[in-house]
């Protein structure tokens, strides 16, 4: 995947590819998410350090590369900011420079951001954390800052998103699937927080390799 980020970032970067030890750390990790059957993996940086950039666009258009029936789900606080990863995924998919790579190819058809499929059968699917999504299933899930800095304060908020983690979104994945969780911590009891504390206190709940790099 690092080859992969190096030759894709500038198709959408203007400035072109900045490498640092943090994207070498993030291109391990994400390695680690495709090559590993129900992998859990959570990565926590700061605001514009190419979290998203990576996990929500490049990352999910490399899987799709490599598993082109797969099913994809990308999840955001907001179905808006869902959807822009959707379209700027489908758009790369859509490239001249991706088509030279992987044979991978978007179905004439799928027109919709929220949703579209390939030629070989994968689907992606992008939803906001209040939006319905049964029926569909993933292979991938990805959830990229399931709160917003403004809802991680609310303890309404966070409980909706805990309430909705097992019937919401862990009830959709496919056998063997991954989860990639990528967030900014805003607070310690958010989505990431409580299923950390519940990996400390419980052996047989779901362990997570985590990627933390502080701002400070």
């Amino acid at each position: 995947y690092y080859a992969y980020m190096q030759l894709a970032a500038p198709w959408i970067l203007p400035e072109g590819f900045v490498d640092g030890d943090h994207l070498r750390k993030i291109a391990d990790l994400l390695q680690y998410v495709d090559e590993t059957p129900r992998a859990r993996a959570m990565i926590f940086m700061p605001p514009r350090s190419m979290k998203s950039l990576n996990g929500s666009v490049l990352f999910p258009s490399w899987v799709l590369g490599r598993h082109p029936s797969w099913q994809i789900m990308g999840v955001s606080y907001a179905q808006e900011l869902a959807n822009a990863f959707g379209r700027d995924t489908r758009n790369l998919l859509q490239s001249e420079d991706y088509g030279q790579i992987f044979p991978t190819r978007v179905r004439a058809d799928s027109r919709a951001t929220n949703r579209w499929n390939t030629e070989q059968g994968g689907v992606y699917v992008a939803a906001g954390i209040t939006a319905g999504i049964a029926g569909r299933g993933a292979n991938l899930a990805i959830i990229d800052d399931p709160l917003s800095e403004q809802d991680a304060m609310s303890k309404a908020s966070r409980e909706f998103v805990k309430n909705w983690w097992p019937g919401g979104l862990r009830s959709r994945l496919q056998p063997d699937g991954r989860i990639l969780i990528i967030t900014t911590r805003w607070h310690q009891e958010d989505l990431a927080g409580w299923l950390l504390s519940a990996q400390d206190k419980d052996p047989k709940a779901e362990q997570w390799k985590v990627l933390s790099i502080p701002a400070l």
